[in-house]
């Protein structure tokens, strides 16, 4: 029974009903249709749109991958599990496992590599993932390679973090930080080493080490303590004690005297200056240019006692004792004979000295000659028959011969007469000469003739032709002008007149009478006078040379850079060259300063070989940075297939070719809805198809939601930001209903139309057959229009049944439209509210 208490035919399968009985004998009310079976089944339905598939009335296995029942649960931990996805497997059953390609891990990072996401194989298992990009210099973060390091945990292997950017650790012998700048782990001395060359007396640089390379641990060289761990260096009683490596990796003692220095007044080093004798050692003593002498040996020439080892310095040469006395002397040439340095009398009949008087109107008088007596002692009186009047001739006059006696009485004696420039012969005067001794006190002998003494300053081969009695450096010299840097004439003096004794000039030697020239460390040391009557030193550098091998002159020529100064290097010409500064130009690197290296043909402070470093760029020469573009000079080229995949320099890391990231497009970028892009090592992945079935955001990327049915692939639509495949719709089996194939929605009936060709229900008809049971197409109208037709209604199985007049009347064909659309629209109502 109808609602209305009518009776109405009993539906066959597939037509929809809300229970049961309104169904024929042997169907069921299930989903909202009659159907063939109970159809109880959680993954079976009786409707197509409950399955996905099929007709309505048949019951059947819903659809692979949706569950309109919600009869299937989600495994536990799905997708990672890879476990069941709450679908129906298309089969009448729920799905045991995800389906296979089921994201169950998204990409992420494996050690120092990008993996790929991983996907369920169908059988409950979650694929393995596989290395896909490596991260370079770079750990792997999260699921992104770094691009840049606080610290060297940040860096791949074999790199250590500089700055902020991954750098490649370092081989022995380079210059380093810390440890984890090196390959060896090790960085010892400023220079990454080969091992940890924590030793005593062990280095890893050649400077500390005095031989061999920088980067290999060696023992110090013998007699070197260059970080002082040997201990402290002593100084005590003029003997330095210092301890210092003995070459074999252990110290050793070292004890030099300090002679002739004493100990500094630190107590821990040798004087090298001296200001008074207590600086030097007890042999030495304090000169005029504060250095420490040893003292002399008795006879050597002196200028004060404390030179002398005997504390004795008489008559200008250290002597065995204080000498005093006029009559007593320390030179052979004041005593007459014997050794300098030996205090002994002076010879008889001589005073050197000029310590002994002449008596008054010596010799006539008698009295002391002035004369040393040989004992030690001046004479009182002249000797006994000393002339104290020339026999006939005396001083050149013609007199008689008188003699003293030994009480200093003249004896009388007379003559006259004058020799002129010659002196007595005898009783009378010489007349010519063969020695001085027969001219007169003021002339010499010369050509068998006496001849007067010359003055001061003229030529002279000999003394005796002097006024003086000295003929020094060939002049007539006011004294005997001998001792050292003392000269006669104004040419080797450099000042004042011939004629006059004087101090050489300050740093002249015409005589080469100094000695001792020294050559120490690029600077020459010559011995010169000091302008004072002694010698010194006068330093000078040697330039761009350096010493001899004998170490008393400069070096003219150079065969390797040991052979010239601190800051310069040998050419190939054998000169010595400045060593060039940063951004100089180069060929080696000795040609550059200390601590900077030769690349990319210039001075660099670094050695600069890292694949996008230059030390030559424009505006930097000699500085070693990270280039922008293609790798500089002979270095490897960046990988690239030529898209815009490629790898360059990017400016920050100098260490390696920087690579666009995946997420960079390339090749035709997003075109229909396939995206292409960057493999991140230089090559141009295959497009790719748009994740969810959306479109193209533009020529670079694809859409992440949609918003319309246009941000989706042709055969889906935009559901709650979602691309979801566009429903469909067939006819019932009766071609009376219109089924759409979207879940859960309901079937619509056409009456009074037919489904049509598209599975929607018709709107127009072009005959009655386009119309459902009971209705006729009135071509009358257009476009033609179904309307209920002049025939009744039939039982088809049951229930009860109206009849009508066999010819109705204008009332009662509306009467009966009537009825058929408030039937048609009870169903269509029942249909849209109880489903079973």
């Amino acid at each position: 029974m109808l609602a209305g208490q009518e009776c109405a035919p009993r539906l066959s399968a597939g037509a929809i009903c809300s229970v049961g009985n309104e169904c024929k004998l042997g169907l069921y009310c299930v989903d909202g249709v009659c159907c063939d079976k109970p159809c109880s089944g959680g993954c079976e339905a009786c409707s197509a749109a409950k399955k996905g598939q099929g007709t309505d009335g048949v019951c059947g296995p819903i659809k692979a991958d949706i569950d309109p029942k919600n009869a299937c649960a989600v495994g536990s931990g799905y997708p990672g599990s890879c476990g069941a996805d709450g679908m129906c497997d298309g089969a009448g059953g729920c799905r045991a496992f995800a389906k296979s390609g089921v994201q169950c891990a998204a990409p992420g990072c494996e050690g120092a590599s990008l993996v790929s996401a991983r996907t369920c194989d169908g059988g409950g298992s979650c694929q393995p993932a596989t290395p896909t990009t490596s991260c370079g210099a770079y750990t792997c973060s999260g699921s992104a390679c770094r691009t840049g390091c606080t610290s060297s945990a940040d860096c791949a292997a074999g790199y250590y973090c500089g700055g902020t950017t991954c750098q490649p650790k370092k081989a022995n012998g380079a210059a380093c930080g810390i440890a984890g700048e090196c390959t060896s782990g090790n960085c010892v001395d400023a220079v990454c080493c080969n091992d940890a060359c924590t030793g005593t007396c062990s280095s890893c640089t050649a400077a500390k080490k005095g031989t061999g390379v920088d980067g290999t641990c060696g023992p110090i060289l013998d007699g070197r303590n260059p970080d002082g761990e040997c201990g402290a260096t002593t100084c005590i009683a003029g003997s330095l004690s210092q301890p210092v490596c003995n070459g074999t990796g252990s110290c050793r003692a070292s004890v030099t005297a300090c002679a002739p220095w004493a100990c500094a007044a630190s107590g821990t080093a040798c004087a090298t200056t001296c200001a008074s004798d207590s600086d030097c050692a007890s042999t030495a003593y304090c000169d005029a240019t504060n250095n420490c002498v040893v003292k002399k040996t008795n006879g050597a020439a002196c200028g004060e006692r404390n030179e002398c080892a005997s504390n004795n310095c008489v008559d200008g040469v250290c002597c065995n004792t204080a000498c005093l006395g006029g009559c007593v002397a320390c030179t052979a040439a004041l005593k007459g004979s014997g050794a300098n340095g030996v205090c002994d009398a002076i010879k008889a009949d001589t005073d050197p000295k000029n310590a002994c008087e002449v008596g008054l109107d010596y010799p006539s008088s008698c009295r002391s000659d002035g004369m040393c007596d040989g004992t030690g002692t001046c004479r009182t009186n002249a000797k006994a028959g000393t002339v104290c009047a020339l026999a006939g001739c005396k001083d050149g006059s013609l007199n008689g011969a008188r003699t003293c006696d030994a009480a200093g009485t003249c004896q009388p004696a007379s003559t006259t007469g004058s020799c002129g420039t010659y002196a007595c012969a005898g009783a009378g005067c010489a007349t010519s000469c063969t020695t001085d001794a027969s001219c007169n006190a003021a002339s010499y002998c010369v050509g068998g003739a006496c001849v007067a003494k010359k003055a001061n300053g003229a030529a002279c081969g000999a003394a005796n032709e002097c006024a003086s009695g000295s003929c020094a450096d060939g002049v007539c010299c006011d004294v005997s002008c001998s001792g050292k840097c003392q000269a006669c004439t104004a040419a080797k003096k450099g000042s004042g007149t011939d004629g006059t004794c004087g101090a050489i000039g300050d740093g002249a030697d015409p005589d080469d009478e100094c000695t001792g020239d020294t050559c120490v460390s690029g600077t020459l040391t010559v011995q010169v006078c000091d302008g004072s009557g002694a010698c010194k030193g006068k330093s000078s550098s040697c330039g761009s040379f350096g010493c001899n091998s004998t170490g008393d002159a400069c070096l003219k020529a150079c065969t390797v850079d040991g052979d010239c100064g601190a800051d310069y290097y040998c050419t190939a010409g054998k000169e010595c060259a400045k060593r060039k500064p940063a951004g100089s130009a180069c060929a080696a690197r000795n040609e550059c300063t200390a601590g900077l290296f030769c690349a990319d043909g210039v001075c660099c402070d670094q050695a600069c070989n890292g694949q996008c470093q230059a030390c030559n760029e424009k505006g930097s020469e000699g500085s070693c940075i990270a280039v922008v573009g293609a790798p500089r000079g002979g270095r490897t080229a960046c990988k690239g297939d030529g898209s815009a995949c490629n790898g360059a320099c990017d400016g920050v890391n100098g260490g390696a070719c920087v690579f666009p990231s995946t997420s960079t497009t390339c090749g035709d970028g997003c075109k229909d809805a396939k995206l292409a892009v960057c493999d991140g090592v230089g090559a141009c992945l295959a497009p790719v198809a748009c994740p969810g079935n959306l479109a193209c955001d533009g020529p670079n990327k694809c859409k992440s939601s949609c918003a319309a049915d246009a941000d989706c692939v042709t055969g889906y639509r935009c559901v709650d930001g979602k691309c979801a495949p566009k429903p469909t719709a067939t006819c019932s089996a009766d071609g009376l209903s219109s089924v759409s194939s979207e879940p859960g929605s309901a079937s619509r009936s056409c009456a009074p139309y037919k489904c049509g060709p598209s599975g929607d229900c018709l709107g127009s008809c072009a005959n009655t057959s386009d119309c459902a049971p009971g209705s006729a197409c009135d071509l009358s109208k257009s476009p033609g229009q179904c309307v209920p037709s002049a025939g009744g209604a039939t039982d088809e199985g049951g229930g009860c049944a109206t009849s009508a007049p066999s010819a109705p009347t204008s009332n009662a064909l509306a009467a009966a439209g009537a009825l058929v659309a408030a039937l048609a629209i009870a169903r269509r109502r029942r249909s849209g509210s109880h489903q079973g």
